[in-house]
């Protein structure tokens, strides 16, 4: 069966729970404190595992990693091409979640940012015919990752977040596959800063960038007002969010981006189905506290979905 290699991103979590995210010059107390196991590439990889595919995560840890392997062993996760940094520190990630349950983060990238061509050579050699490349912009060689694996032959993704025009200028987009945004990262990507996304210009980002980029297959998330879809060939799909009461926002869009490529696997050129599974998924997702114990499962989405 087709596997997802994900060139992604290891952190640990340090959440703090706010009345509001503080403004300039402003201290706040928080209400709670806890640290967790995350990152978008983690994250990612434990949605799609749990999604039922097949996942190799290629990533890196120092030697303080506290615990992130072993979660990603312990969740079915092939962890072969995880490499441990002597010299360096985990990455890490200080997340601000306020009464609402909206979240800001800083994130440190530590040995995210020690990826070299080596682990690049070994992750692209790793796949095969149908498989999907998928890597996020929390690592280093994201640009060259996704050359190699389309040289490769291999389907790539990117999420393309946290956002960064320069990044945005250099990307290879002409190697790219599945491009997965969210409103405001859709918004840099098209470059069409001048749309206020707030006011329903989601049609107009997303027409933006497959006129930019006609062979990408561009999927953009969008919160509430659930989640789009533009194909290479111009078919438009757009998928409700599943209302449930918000506990926590933090890996709702990796939750949603590795349960989609999970659903494609398993059905490839399903869309209506693939958006529809990754929105119950991030829905139950939410629900929940913290990052990647939030994430479900297939048998958990399976019920929800049944439920509703």
């Amino acid at each position: 069966m087709p596997k997802i290699i994900n060139w992604g991103s290891l952190n640990e979590d340090k959440i703090y729970h706010l009345e509001h995210i503080p403004l300039p010059g402003e201290t706040v107390s928080s209400r709670s404190f806890r640290s967790g196991l995350g990152g978008k590439g983690m994250n990612q990889s434990l949605a799609a595992a749990g999604a039922g595919a097949e996942v190799i995560h290629a990533g890196a840890v120092g030697k303080d990693d506290p615990g992130l392997v072993k979660m990603l062993k312990d969740r079915g996760v092939d962890i072969s091409l995880v490499a441990v940094r002597e010299n360096e520190f985990t990455g890490h990630a200080l997340i601000l979640v306020d009464s609402s349950g909206n979240n800001s983060i800083v994130i440190h990238p530590g040995a995210n940012a020690s990826l070299n061509a080596g682990d690049l050579a070994g992750a692209v050699g790793r796949g095969g015919n149908n498989d999907i490349f998928l890597t996020q912009n929390e690592t280093s060689l994201n640009c060259e990752a996704v050359s190699a694996a389309k040289k490769a032959g291999l389907t790539t993704a990117f999420n393309f977040a946290p956002f960064d025009r320069e990044t945005a200028e250099k990307f290879p987009f002409n190697d790219l596959d599945i491009l997965l945004v969210n409103e405001h990262e859709g918004a840099g990507v098209a470059g069409v800063g001048g749309l206020d996304a707030g006011k329903k210009c989601y049609r107009e980002i997303i027409e933006a960038i497959h006129l930019k980029y006609p062979r990408l297959l561009t999927v953009m998330t969008l919160g509430s007002e659930g989640v789009i879809c533009l194909a290479p060939g111009g078919e438009f799909f757009q998928s409700a969010a599943i209302p449930v009461k918000v506990a926590e926002t933090t890996a709702a869009g990796d939750t949603f981006c590795g349960a989609f490529l999970a659903a494609l696997l398993r059905e490839p050129g399903n869309l209506p189905e693939a958006l529809n599974y990754a929105n119950y998924a991030a829905a139950l997702c939410v629900s929940r506290p913290g990052a990647a114990e939030s994430i479900p499962g297939h048998d958990q989405i399976i019920a929800f979905m049944e439920k509703k």
